[in-house]
């Protein structure tokens, strides 16, 4: 299998098996220790061989459904498998096809990570979604409604908050925010699969394999990465008529984001392999030397759509919207820039349409191709021992293979 296009942990390569069908797996072996003559050169530290199956004596329909008390993750998963022979049956193959839905769980909908947790040493304290600090004086609470015309974020949770010692101490925000992530992804793949093999006669016959993935996953990181502050493109800014640096930051509610909420700002995996082995094997005349001489090519493509926030269009809407004109540079450094912010604006829930403006996708794409040619002799009983037969495999193998990036920003998805 081609390795998955990009590296797990950004330095480390591995096989993606959630897009070999299960329900035409035959079998599975575990082979530990350096299997490199009979695998390859990469199977140093030992091999795990999933092999589907070559032989379906009728066609069978299999169908999964699954479901969690606590909601969320609904799947479901169908296959349908046939054999076929012609040529006098000469020519043996198997046909596959499986297709696995499955939703998402979000971790609002169990009770244990639904809200900070109840449980500890100490009161857990709720997330900030709403907040003004400065650098200096720490806290500025300078919402004239009270937190009042956001109480209706995050399903009605947001209320005026405190944390003891920090400034003024009071801000709005919710203790359900951590609820809106997901804890397993949601998958739709579909993979065809098909064998074949044609007998020459007794000792030779030509194969066939043919593996086919298409995927999509979607997942969220959750409401603590989806916000935006006046700190990641100003530093801080000046209020003169608090002669104060000052930051704004706040969190994104599901409210903002129309019917569906965090669904609709969930990152995406789209990704599409396939495999393809031929070539012949059999016996070389009368002796016990076995031959597979065959040609593979393997190819993994991935597109990441990253849901993400656009720095020019979000610090714009909200310097429209609330920031308003820059005056200027501060007095004491002459560094930072000078607002006087509408605060009363800022502490509101903004519409799905607004929140549409400044977000969209951004795209990388990666891809993974390989191309072998092998050729295998092997005799499994090429002399005797007091412990049984004395076996020697010998193998060639040859192929480029290559990896490819691209990142861009994708147009904006609805």
């Amino acid at each position: 299998m081609a390795d998955y296009p990009a590296l797990y942990n950004g330095s480390d390569t591995f096989n993606n098996i959630s897009g070999i069908p299960v329900d035409l797996v035959e079998r599975i072996e575990i082979l530990p220790g350096g299997q490199s003559s009979l695998y390859g050169s990469d199977a140093i530290a030992g091999v795990v061989n999933v092999i589907l199956k070559k032989q379906v004596d009728e066609t069978t329909l299999s169908v999964r459904v699954g479901t969690y008390t606590d909601g969320g993750g609904d799947s479901g998963r169908i296959s349908l498998a046939t054999g076929f022979n012609a040529a006098n049956d000469r020519l043996n193959g198997v046909v596959g096809l499986q297709y696995e839905s499955s939703e998402p769980i979000w971790a609002y909908q169990r009770d244990l990570t639904k809200q900070f947790n109840r449980n500890g040493t100490s009161a857990p304290l709720a997330s900030r979604d709403w907040l003004v600090f400065s650098p200096f004086t720490s806290y500025k609470f300078l919402d004239p409604a009270n937190c009042a015309n956001v109480t209706s974020a995050f399903g009605g949770t947001v209320e005026l908050q405190t944390r003891p010692g920090f400034g003024d101490e009071n801000y709005c925000g919710s203790q359900y925010s951590p609820g809106y992530r997901t804890l397993k992804n949601s998958k739709d793949s579909l993979q065809l699969y098909t064998h074949a093999t044609f007998d020459i006669n007794e000792n030779h016959h030509l194969y066939v394999d043919a593996l086919y993935n298409d995927e999509e996953v979607k997942y969220h990181v959750g409401s603590n990465y989806t916000w935006w502050g006046t700190g990641v493109e100003w530093g801080y800014y000046y209020d003169p008529d608090l002669d104060d640096l000052v930051n704004l930051q706040r969190a994104f509610a599901p409210e903002e984001m129309g019917t569906g909420g965090f669904e609709n700002s969930m990152s995406k995996d789209k990704t599409e392999s396939w495999h393809i082995s031929f070539g012949a094997q059999g016996r070389l005349g009368a002796s016990n030397w076995d031959y597979d001489l065959g040609l593979t090519t393997t190819r993994y493509e991935l597109e990441e759509l990253g849901f993400a926030r656009f720095a020019d269009e979000i610090n714009a809407y909200f310097q429209e919207h609330v920031l308003g004109p820059q005056l200027g540079l501060d007095p004491y450094y002459d560094a930072y820039p000078v607002f006087q912010p509408d605060y009363a604006a800022f502490y509101t829930l903004m519409s799905p349409e607004d929140f549409r403006s400044f977000t969209g996708y951004t795209s990388s794409r990666s891809k993974t191709t390989n191309n072998m040619l092998r050729g295998q002799l092997t005799n499994g009983e090429l002399f005797s021992l007091p412990g049984g037969n004395a076996g020697l495999a010998v193998a060639i193998e040859a192929g480029p293979g290559r990896v490819e990036l691209q990142a861009r920003r994708a147009p904006a998805e609805r």
